[in-house]
C-alpha cells in the first residue's frame, strides 16, 4: 500500500482561510500564511526576511502582505544559492 503523499499539500495544514477557499493561495499573505506558504515557522520566516533571504512585506494602510510572486522568486533564488554552494563542495574534493 502506498502511503507516501501525492502532492505537497498532503503534507503541510494549510490555513483554515486558504482551504475554505479551495485550496488557493491569494496573490498577498499576511505574515503567518506567508510562512506557511514557504514551508517554515513564522519566526523562521521572520529571521529569514530580516537577513533578505525572504522580501519584506507591503504596508498600505496598515495591511501587512507579502507578495507571493516574490516569495516564489526569493525561494527559487534560495535553492540555486544552495545547489551552487553543493556544487562548490564537490569541487574541492
Amino acid at each position: 500500500m502506498n502511503t507516501r503523499p501525492t502532492m505537497a499539500s498532503d503534507c503541510v495544514a494549510l490555513p483554515a482561510r486558504i482551504t475554505r477557499s479551495g485550496g488557493r493561495w491569494p496573490r498577498g499573505l499576511r505574515r503567518d500564511d506567508a510562512a506557511a506558504y514557504i514551508g517554515v515557522s513564522a519566526t523562521k520566516f521572520d529571521e529569514w526576511v530580516k537577513r533578505a533571504v525572504m522580501p519584506r512585506p507591503k504596508r498600505q494602510d496598515g495591511v501587512v502582505l507579502w507578495d507571493r510572486d516574490r516569495l516564489d522568486q526569493s525561494f527559487d533564488a534560495m535553492l540555486e544559492e544552495a545547489d551552487k554552494e553543493q556544487i562548490d563542495t564537490w569541487a574541492h574534493l
